[in-house]
């Protein structure tokens, strides 16, 4: 039997409820609807004094069925208290008591705090859980519902994982196919080559190539080696190579006595000049070409072409008469201070003062921007320096010894074959410390201007972008574009006479260069550097065997230099077998001198384009016999090789361009690239 239970709770709230007592008590405990405080004991004893009034008894009510049900005599949206209206303050969790209700169940409206919230979202148990889904009362989603951070923990940790795991296999999938696909060239152009035809190519840009013969020119497109034009030479009969002197703003040609100008976007020929003959040599900047004719020791004709509009300018020029050379002079020669031998006496004699040991007069044309600097030179006074090349002998001779071994085999090998160039040389070395006259004059500009003076050593003049420089054994001079002198320097040892002459040969390679606001130049055993405008050391980096010097953006210096010391410049004739100066590669900071990296013994030369390094290194076996080239690709950063090719000939050319790169042998030429950056 159900029975009507009214109860006002403590806080004013009333409410009444059906139910069916058991044993005259109620089944289940009751909450106020409005502040949720225990009103189970409230409602028992309504129900005992109901149950005495009546005659009802526990019996009467047979077998106890749990049927609540509430119905309120106030209405709960109305009488539940704003925030702050409440006289007896925020409304406690019945569940929590220590925690205030910061919701209610969307059910039976009890207040609940955050901790039920994160136990069953914005209901407070799993009875108005079930009977929101029995009822369909919609509930909305608590995210901060304890499952729900943990279900969606657990995806952030499977992402993560599978993520790691994608990135793990995929860095490891990017090394094995860097390593072994990645960090190897592939070919993308081949051609074949005649042997027996003159021929040349070049690599303008990575996906422009350029090849001419003495027929045509033909330029093409990579990779796929599409013809863009095809130029047959005018007199296309004759067997001459055309020369190449620039490629930008147009390719500059020179052909016999004709230089010529052609677009290389379109093929078609933008200027035509024709030289006097016979055309005696041809050099170049970025900025104009300048061609010397003439005959014998006659008048020379000096023409001046604009490499971007092909205007011409000509002047005839007659050569300075320049006075006799003095005699030898005395006292300034210097011999070894030992025993003379039958070698020193073929020397002496052969010390003639008529003897070209010194260097020849030139007269030669260089471009200077918008003139032409003429450059002659002249001995004044012979001065030969003879010192020691080979170091003094050793008593003990190993030789000689009754005590040679096997052990000792490769040094009786290194002082026999010392002992036979002392015979052949008489263990001297010559070097040129004459006086030489120089003669700078200034043409085609605003007015000629002439400088006029004395230095040691064989001459060589450097045109550079804003600077020239006159160098002789030991001297520098920094001359501006306008002729004025601007600063003079010493050298710590002399610069090479070889690479000079393979720069001039060239028309590049030169021991100066031009870093930003420095001037960086090296010898035999120092590379220096200098600040530009005034001459001031900046600093120094010893190295022996310096040969060629990159820079790279301004920022860094590859330097190609050797293992060698300085004992190796004392005595230069010095045979070594088994600690012969090995190859040394060089990075170094332009603006302080530090060097980054170094790596030893791999190769001699290198080039720097855009952000790949490349070296190579053409050598033969111990006796001079075979051809051996190694061509590597290094880290920038490390200097350490990321790839490497060995064979047993040597190319006749290389060309590099960022990732492209040429290589042309007897029968073919090849254009590799890399497809890792």
């Amino acid at each position: 039997m159900s029975v009507t239970v009214k109860v006002q709770c403590p806080c004013g709230a009333r409410f009444a409820f059906e139910v069916e007592p058991v044993e005259g008590r109620l089944p289940v405990p009751v909450h106020c609807p409005e502040c949720g405080a225990d009103a189970t004991g409230l409602a028992n004893a309504a129900l005992a004094g109901w149950t005495a009034g009546e005659g009802v008894t526990a019996s009467e009510s047979g077998r106890p069925r749990v049927r609540l049900r509430s119905e309120r005599s106030v209405d709960i949206a109305a009488a539940s208290p704003r925030p702050g209206e409440s006289p007896q303050g925020p409304a406690r969790c019945p569940q929590h008591p220590d925690e205030p209700a910061v919701e209610r169940c969307r059910v039976c409206g009890r207040p609940i705090c955050r901790r039920c919230m994160e136990l069953h979202g914005y209901v407070c148990s799993v009875l108005c859980a079930g009977r929101a889904e029995r009822e369909g009362i919609e509930v909305p989603e608590y995210a901060g519902r304890r499952d729900r951070v943990i279900r969606r923990r657990q995806r952030w940790v499977r992402t993560a994982a599978v993520a790691v795991a994608v990135l793990g296999l995929g860095t490891v999938g990017g090394w094995v196919w860097s390593k072994w696909w990645g960090s190897r060239p592939r070919t993308v152009f081949v051609a074949s080559v005649q042997a027996d035809e003159l021929s040349s190519w070049e690599l303008l840009r990575p996906e422009v190539l350029l090849s001419w013969n003495a027929r045509e020119a033909v330029l093409r497109v990579l990779p796929e080696g599409r013809v863009l034009w095809r130029v047959p030479w005018e007199d296309g009969e004759r067997d001459e190579l055309p020369r190449l002197l620039a490629d930008h703003p147009y390719l500059c040609w020179l052909r016999g006595a004709r230089l010529f100008a052609i677009d290389s976007r379109t093929g078609q020929r933008r200027w035509q000049v024709e030289l006097p003959s016979p055309v005696l040599g041809v050099r170049w900047d970025d900025q104009a070409a300048v061609a010397v004719s003439g005959q014998g020791r006659g008048p020379r004709t000096v023409t001046r072409v604009e490499l971007a509009t092909g205007a011409a300018k000509r002047e005839v020029v007659i050569p300075t008469p320049v006075p006799r050379p003095l005699g030898v002079a005395l006292g300034s020669e210097t011999r070894p201070a030992r025993v003379p031998t039958a070698a020193d006496a073929a020397a002496f004699l052969e010390e003639d003062p008529q003897e070209t040991d010194t260097a020849p007069p030139r007269h030669e044309f260089y471009p200077a921007g918008a003139e032409v600097v003429e450059f002659q030179t002249w001995l004044i006074q012979r001065n030969i320096s003879i010192r020691e090349g080979l170091k003094p002998k050793e008593a003990p001779s190993v030789l000689e010894s009754d005590r040679l071994t096997a052990g000792r085999s490769w040094e009786a090998v290194r002082e026999a074959l010392d002992d036979l160039r002392r015979a052949r040389t008489g263990s001297v070395v010559k070097e040129d410390r004459s006086r030489y006259g120089v003669r700078l004059r200034r043409w085609m500009g605003t007015g000629p201007t002439e400088w006029t003076g004395e230095i040691v050593g064989p001459p060589w003049w450097v045109p550079l972008r804003s600077v020239d420089v006159l160098l002789g054994a030991t001297q520098l001079l920094v001359f501006e574009k306008s002729g004025r002198l601007r600063w003079t320097a010493a050298l710590a040892f002399p610069v090479s006479p070889e690479i000079l002459q393979q720069a001039e040969t060239a028309g590049h390679g030169w021991p100066c260069l031009e870093v930003g606001p420095h001037l960086c130049v090296f010898d035999q055993g120092m590379l220096t550097c200098f600040e530009l405008t005034t001459g001031r050391v900046r600093w120094r980096l010893p190295s022996v065997g310096i040969a060629r010097v990159h820079e790279h953006e301004g920022r860094v210096l590859y330097v190609c230099t050797t293992t060698a010391t300085v004992d190796d410049l004392a005595h230069p004739l010095q045979v070594k077998l088994l600690d012969k100066p090995q190859p040394l590669l060089l990075k170094v900071e332009a603006d302080t001198g530090r060097v980054l990296w170094r790596q030893a013994r791999l190769a001699d030369r290198c080039f720097p384009t855009g952000s790949y390094l490349y070296a190579w290194w053409f050598s033969r076996g111990m006796s001079g016999e075979g051809t051996f080239f190694n061509l590597y690709r290094l880290d920038p950063r490390t200097g350490v090789p990321l790839w490497h090719e060995y064979t047993e000939r040597w190319p006749r050319r290389l060309a590099f361009h960022a990732h492209r790169f040429l290589v042309q042998w007897e029968d073919r030429i090849e254009v590799r690239e890399f497809r890792s950056h």
